[in-house]
């Protein structure tokens, strides 16, 4: 699956609220209620300052959890059989690519060089078509301080 130009810089920034949070598992986010809500300002922040919309398209979660279960199967060697609370039903398949794991200075190069280009073509962008988003609840604020 290959994610629109338009939406690029929005798939690399999609978890950009865990640097400041840290990553919890979507179960046990959904019983706590105040940590989405302080998830959802640093979202609205982080939309704000790089332009982005505050709705995420369904081309972007669809990416995600294919690299999701790509990652389960190459990264944590997660099987079927495991089991996945996260999946009400069966979990995607995972892509046929493997990936290749990265040095932690690698993956700050490659993100950094991706983060310039996208935020390039962010800028360039043409009226954005049509896309079924998925709204997030509205916050207030334009900076990480929540102030």
């Amino acid at each position: 699956m290959t994610v629109p130009a338009h939406l690029k810089l929005q798939a690399l920034l999609y978890h950009a609220p865990a640097a400041y949070l840290g990553d919890i598992p979507a179960p046990l986010k959904s019983l706590l209620p105040s940590f989405i809500e302080i998830e959802s300002k640093i979202e609205s922040v982080i939309a704000k300052r790089f332009n982005l919309p505050m709705l995420t398209s369904n081309v972007i979660r669809t990416a995600d959890l294919l690299i999701e279960a790509t990652e389960k199967r190459d990264l944590v060697n997660w099987t079927k059989n495991d089991g996945d609370a996260e999946y009400c039903t069966k979990p995607p398949p995972p892509l046929g690519k493997n990936i290749v794991p990265l040095t932690p200075k690698e993956a700050k190069i490659l993100f950094l060089s991706c983060f310039e280009v996208y935020s390039i073509l962010q800028a360039k962008k043409p009226d954005q078509p049509e896309h079924r988003m998925h709204a997030h609840p509205p916050s207030a604020g334009n900076n990480l301080s929540m102030t």
